[in-house]
């Protein structure tokens, strides 16, 4: 007879591969145009992928203030200024990509 601490862990076995299965369903899935909209995407298959459409929704949205913008104003005006007058408009916007994802990847510049 099994006690309490496996119906645990069998619980959380289940748990985790009905959520390994969910996300591998997902992958399966064809993948949208850019131009769809992707926030409709998970709006309709709510129901279909559960939390994983919750999460995808929670970070597909517009962020509710304009700090990023502002924070991005900042930098652009640090990036275009007289001294860098020769900088190409395709360069300073690569420049600014990088400023501002690179700490999303936890990148160490440290060799």
């Amino acid at each position: 007879m099994l006690d309490s601490d496996d119906d645990d862990e069998q619980s959380e076995n289940q748990i985790s591969d009905t959520k390994a299965n969910l996300l591998i369903e997902y992958m399966s899935e064809k993948r949208l145009p850019r131009d769809q909209d992707q926030l409709k995407y998970w709006q309709i298959n709510s129901k279909k992928f559960g939390s994983l459409s919750h999460i995808a929704r929670t970070y597909l949205s517009s962020p509710a203030t304009s700090i990023p913008s502002e924070q991005v104003f900042s930098a652009a005006g640090i990036v275009y200024d007289p001294h860098r007058n020769r900088l190409l408009g395709d360069k300073a916007a690569k420049l600014l990509f990088l400023k501002y994802n690179i700490p999303l990847l936890n990148f160490n510049y440290d060799l």
